[in-house]
């Protein structure tokens, strides 16, 4: 793994504040891009893991394991809010 450089980073508190605004509105619009993508991504896998339970028959109603697949999601989020607090 490469070392660092260090040297040409600049401080937050050391930038003008005008600079620290750009960059970071950049950063909040790069990791907008980064999340979408990730979510195009997540859906036409979710999709193609579909086309392989169907065309398998492992699954015969793709409505009920989609209402599961919701069910489980919300679970999951429900208990790692409760295990955050």
């Amino acid at each position: 793994m490469k070392p660092y450089r260090n040297e040409n980073l600049i401080k937050f508190s050391d930038m003008s504040p005008e600079l620290h605004q750009i960059l970071s509105s950049r950063g909040g619009v790069v990791s907008g891009q980064k999340r979408r993508e990730k979510a195009a991504l997540r859906l036409v896998m979710n999709e193609a893991w579909e086309s392989i339970l169907i065309t398998n028959g492992w699954i015969d109603d793709i409505k009920a394991y989609r209402l599961w697949i919701k069910r489980r999601d919300k679970a999951r989020r429900k208990r790692e809010q409760t295990t955050e607090k």
